[in-house]
């Protein structure tokens, strides 16, 4: 995994929190897509995925959220963008019509079930 970023995930209750920091780009994407995947357990009916410490998402960040939003619903569990508004990720999701398809919150307590956080 590039230094450029981190990723880290935790099961509370029925909800996998997945916090991702740093940057994520084509040169570190397959990496950050390996590990939120292998991060997901069965029990987890939703995840949260924290983008608020992302400082930089290209078009493979992007890819990344939208297959997993596809993979989740397949599996009908749900996916929840935690990004703050003003940012360049948010600008990203706005403009790539992304936040249409995929619930945007601004804070973590904004989740449902969040009180679990």
């Amino acid at each position: 995994m590039s230094a450029d970023v981190s990723v880290s995930s935790d099961l509370r209750g029925s909800t996998l929190w997945i916090s991702l920091s740093g940057e994520v780009d084509l040169s570190n994407s397959a990496a950050v897509e390996d590990r939120i995947r292998a991060s997901i357990v069965p029990p987890a009916e939703r995840v949260a995925l924290d983008l608020s410490k992302v400082a930089f998402m290209d078009s493979s960040g992007l890819r990344i959220v939208l297959t997993l939003a596809d993979r989740l619903r397949e599996r009908r569990r749900e996916l929840i963008l935690i990004v703050p508004p003003g940012g360049l990720v948010r600008r990203v999701l706005a403009i790539s019509g992304a936040d249409a398809v995929v619930p945007i919150v601004a804070t973590a307590a904004d989740v449902p079930g969040s009180e679990l956080a």
